[in-house]
């Protein structure tokens, strides 16, 4: 059953999609027959399996969505995502999908009584050819209108809950979409876009209306290639969460990769400029550690090869957590977050000694975190964050 290796040819998640008490897992599967010489998969069956949590027997399948020229060639054509959405408001559903850089298309089911009902697909060329190239690299389910129900954040492209385009920004493919509340003078949430294609149109970091993909700010000056993309609150005294951004080594004209340095990119929730500290930690392992709305880095001490959560300005908290940083969640439930380390033969769970200040809801609760949790296992891997404004 297994396929290429790798997050974009077989992706999986785990969920509890039935309701019953145990997570399913949702993988890409297919028949050994169809791997080449090479280990491609180029033709062939490809399936949507659900295992059973507790002893990975298959349950069911469904066909993924099918090749096609429309999307381009192999790597083009190989990228594959899953995610997870509350279509309806209530019901958890399985979104499988095909395609990044060109076209994309999304089957979304509900999986009850051992079966996968397809509820919709969506091909994005139905639709409109602005909704081509628009593709993001994991998908952001989230209650963008506020009618109880979840839209699907596609990069530039949001999906209404019935599979219909919502609306396109036609801003082009990110390499990085984050969807929650980051400025708080603004009703409900907005998307913050590192984008790889804006060349010099001013728009290569950007923040949009969740809503209604209306601009609110960009940062208006020429980028090439940003890869990296940010938003965490760093700093109490500037309103709302910061927004960091990265060029891609790759976009160095030179073609020397900045010198392992790519220019950096720092603008408040509201777009103003601002200026990054001199060591900038990192994109990925951001960590609600101790008793405030700031968050912390969990950044790799060498030699030592131990992890050390400090704050953004380079204060130590906490030291000698062993293992390669994997991911950080709410796991316990007291609204800061576990890091999640691995070794040989060892998975830890790190949990802050921090006393908290005050009560919060826990962040696995909030339908947005919960679910950008689910997608850590697929895609580019990205801090979670909630549905609601979470910083000083």
């Amino acid at each position: 059953m297994g396929l290429e290796p790798g997050i974009w040819y077989t992706p999986y998640i785990v969920y509890d999609f039935d309701g019953d008490g145990k997570a399913e897992v949702a993988v890409k599967t297919g028949p050994p027959d169809v791997r080449a010489a090479n280990g491609r998969v180029t033709s062939g069956h490809e399936w949507c399996s659900i295992l059973d949590g507790m002893t990975g027997e298959e349950k069911t399948r469904v066909d993924w969505p099918q090749r096609d020229p429309r999307f381009g060639g192999y790597n083009r054509m190989s990228r594959n995502q899953m995610g997870l959405a509350f279509l309806d408001g209530k019901t958890p559903c399985l979104l499988v999908a095909r395609g990044t850089y060109k076209l994309m298309v999304v089957d979304a089911y509900q999986y009850q009584n051992g079966k996968l009902t397809r509820l919709w697909h969506w091909d994005g060329d139905e639709e409109s050819p602005v909704i081509r190239s628009q593709g993001s690299h994991s998908m952001h389910p989230a209650d963008v209108d506020g009618d109880g129900r979840d839209e699907i954040v596609l990069g530039s492209v949001v999906l209404d809950d019935d599979g219909t385009a919502l609306f396109s920004t036609g801003l082009g493919h990110p390499d990085v979409t984050m969807v929650t509340d980051i400025d708080p003078s603004i009703p409900g949430m907005e998307i913050f876009y590192s984008l790889e294609q804006s060349r010099d149109n001013g728009r290569g970091v950007c923040l949009v209306d969740a809503k209604t993909g209306k601009s609110i700010w960009t940062i208006g000056i020429p980028t090439t290639h940003v890869g990296e993309g940010l938003v965490v609150d760093i700093d109490k005294s500037v309103p709302g969460l910061e927004c960091f951004a990265q060029e891609s080594p790759k976009a160095d004209p030179r073609g020397e990769g900045y010198s392992l340095k790519p220019p950096i990119y720092m603008l408040s929730a509201t777009g103003k400029t601002m200026e990054p500290v001199v060591d900038f930690p990192g994109f990925n392992n951001w960590v609600f550690w101790d008793a405030d709305l700031l968050r912390e880095y969990a950044v790799m001490k060498r030699p030592q090869n131990q992890l050390t959560v400090t704050k953004y300005t380079g204060e130590e908290l906490t030291s000698d957590i062993k293992g390669a940083y994997y991911c950080s969640a709410d796991i316990i439930g007291d609204w800061r977050e576990e890091i999640i380390t691995l070794l040989p033969g060892e998975l830890r769970i790190y949990t802050t000694s921090i006393p908290a200040k005050d009560r919060r809801i826990c962040l696995m609760q909030d339908p947005v975190y919960r679910a950008e949790i689910v997608v850590q296992s697929m895609g580019y891997q990205q801090p979670p964050v909630t549905s609601f404004y979470l910083g000083e």
